[in-house]
């Protein structure tokens, strides 16, 4: 074969061996702009293997083993040993590692042409700087490449695994709380209906106290009618003595005595039908006013303190299921990195390609070996080349071995994305019991405002919207700010709180109670209650103001 037709065949195989697009892609519906880049290279290899070709002389065979042997050292890729290269930097180095894949190639060429010319000492060295290149500098950047992918799985499988634990933990809150505003409305409206039953009460006992029963009975008007009628005008005879006189005076009076008499023996039974009519009006009142008590004392207030306590324990409930949301939205983005990480290292195009690194691997094995054999023979032919090319079996087992294959770490992707792990496919979530309860709430701002037990609805196995978590999520109570105090939203005064604190989200509570121990200024926070102080923000032994979505800072105007 001619110098010229080993020179194109070299030319084809060096493109062969790094991997390039081969001019005729261009002919099958390659990008247009790859086929320029594509053709200009090629014409540049065919132009330098062309003035290759026509050298003779020894001077010009040394000048280009320098040349040759400058052009393949120029930018070498980092020693083993280097800081770790980031995504960005493994991609530019792939450019250049390409790049000088083919140069060795055209070198390898060059350097058969100009044997066949004469020999020269140089041959021998500058063919094992070559495979030094590719030991050294290549293989070893592609095995730091491999060990920047797994390090990158490990990353994000860390970061997923405290994400998971982050999101499965605050679930567990969220469940927590969720029963406990179950539990705690469950008894507010028994408590309610206690109230109710009690008011029942009360009102029927209202209708019986004047009730003939009690004290309407006829037994409190008992009276004597009909009692004898006296002549008007008694004729004393005076004809036999004071005897006879007190007689005729006794024998005036005795029907009114006899009738008297009779009288005071039904008086006895009569005084015991008043005594007992007027026990049981005094009993029926004490029952009344203790029913009363009972029910405005007692039941009322045992439902308000219950309704407010179950007020605190729905907002603590929004803020777990609030928290939950960020945590399982933070999961599910570094599961989605995770996810495209594993699809980059699986595909090939991309800086975390196994596939691409394994053929990086097997071309550099088969270029090193085939130098190999031409620095000892200085006999390059398309046997030789042949017998450097592995099977893919073998040549994907070289790799194995070599460089290792990244552990994308699936068995513990499977239990970090699994149903208790929460997959992120979820459109829905359950909590607690799945218990959801619909509380009547004093929009109006009625005073003495009682609801009816029957407006408390229940609803089961409900269900979150994933994207509805934060929807209702604890905010700043509304308040009605009176003019003695000045308040600011959204902020809370923190080392203070020397006069206490009490669970209560109630403004007029939380300003009562700030009365009643003269504050100065009073927290009132959704999450957390009423927080009293003795001091103000900026006054003498104040605290600082501190930030707090679900707290208003109030302080007493100074006079």
């Amino acid at each position: 074969m001619s110098l010229q037709g080993l020179i194109l065949i070299a030319f084809n195989v060096g493109l062969a061996i790094a991997g390039s697009v081969p001019s005729g892609a261009c002919l099958s519906g390659a990008p247009t702009h790859e086929c320029q880049q594509q053709a200009s290279s090629d014409e540049a290899q065919l132009k330098n293997l062309k003035n290759i070709a026509q050298l003779t002389t020894t001077e010009d065979i040394s000048a280009l083993f320098q040349g040759q042997n400058a052009q393949v050292l120029t930018a070498r890729m980092p020693r083993k040993g280097d800081p770790k290269m980031v995504a960005d930097q493994m991609e530019a180095s792939m450019r250049p590692r390409m790049q000088k894949l083919m140069e060795i190639n055209t070198s390898v060429q060059d350097i058969k042409e100009l044997i066949g010319a004469g020999t020269t000492p140089e041959v021998a060295g500058l063919i094992q700087k070559l495979i030094d290149i590719l030991t050294d500098d290549l293989q070893e950047k592609i095995k730091q490449e491999q060990t920047n992918a797994q390090t990158e799985v490990d990353t994000q499988i860390d970061a997923l695994t405290k994400k998971t634990e982050s999101a499965v933990g605050e679930k567990a809150v969220a469940d927590r709380l969720d029963k406990s505003h179950d539990q705690c409305v469950t008894e507010e409206k028994r408590m309610l209906e206690a109230y109710e039953t009690c008011k029942e009460e009360e009102a029927l006992l209202t209708t019986e106290l004047p009730s003939e029963a009690y004290c309407g009975s006829p037994d409190f008007h008992i009276s004597y009618s009909d009692p004898p009628q006296l002549p008007a005008k008694l004729v004393i005879d005076w004809t036999q003595g004071l005897e006879y006189v007190h007689l005729q005076l006794d024998v005036y009076l005795k029907p009114v005595k006899d009738w008297i008499e009779l009288q005071k023996v039904e008086a006895v039974d009569d005084q015991a039908k008043w005594d007992e009519a007027d026990r049981k009006c005094k009993a029926k009142t004490t029952e009344l006013a203790d029913k009363t008590e009972e029910c405005s004392l007692h039941k009322l207030v045992s439902w308000r303190t219950q309704n407010e306590k179950c007020l605190n324990a729905k907002n603590q409930q929004k803020v777990s299921l609030c928290e939950f949301g960020h945590a399982y939205e933070n999961k599910c983005a570094v599961k989605i990195a995770f996810d495209i990480l594993k699809a980059d290292i699986d595909g090939s195009g991309t800086v975390w390609s196994e596939e691409d690194r394994e053929n990086e691997w097997t071309q550099t094995n088969k270029l090193t070996c085939t130098l190999m054999k031409f620095k000892t023979t200085t006999d390059l032919t398309t046997g030789a080349v042949a017998e450097c090319t592995k099977l893919p079996a073998k040549a994907a087992a070289q790799f194995t071995q070599d460089v290792t294959r990244i552990d994308t770490k699936q068995e513990t992707y499977a239990a970090l994305t699994s149903e208790e792990s929460f997959t992120c496919a979820e459109t829905g979530l359950k909590f607690g019991d799945g218990i959801l309860w619909t509380v009547p709430m004093n929009s109006a701002g009625e005073v003495g405002w009682v609801p009816k037990s029957a407006s408390y609805s229940k609803a089961t196995d409900h269900t979150y919207a994933t994207e509805h978590f934060c929807s209702e999520a604890t905010t700043t109570p509304a308040l009605t700010t009176p003019a003695q105090f000045s308040c600011t939203a959204g902020a809370y005064q923190s080392g203070a709180n020397q006069l206490g604190s009490d669970s209560t989200i109630d403004y007029s509570t939380c300003l009562s109670r700030c009365n009643d121990v003269e504050c100065t200024s009073f927290d009132l926070c959704s999450s957390d209650g009423c927080w009293l102080s003795s001091t103000r923000v900026g006054g003498p032994g104040g605290g600082t103001l501190s930030t707090s979505g679900n707290c208003q800072y109030c302080e007493r105007n100074e006079e």
